[in-house]
């Protein structure tokens, strides 16, 4: 499942989730940053931040694109 950016509909990651672990390996991947208890992404398309919320996987702790616009 691909997840794009809610400004531009760019396609921020392909898998679905970022991995936390996975920072690193692709210099191309989102970073997640944090902004007091809000987390997001820079859109690489329009640099836009994009919302982001902690996900569990069976691997951790993931992060998919989150739908609470507030």
């Amino acid at each position: 499942m691909e997840q794009h950016c809610p400004h531009c509909n760019a396609r921020l990651f392909a898998d679905g989730r970022i991995d936390p672990r996975a920072f690193g390996e692709d210099p191309r991947a989102p970073r997640v940053e944090h902004a007091g208890a809000l987390a997001y992404v820079t859109c690489p398309a329009c640099a836009q931040p994009v919302r982001v919320e902690a996900a569990v996987t069976e691997t951790g702790t993931a992060y998919v694109v989150s739908h609470d616009r507030k």
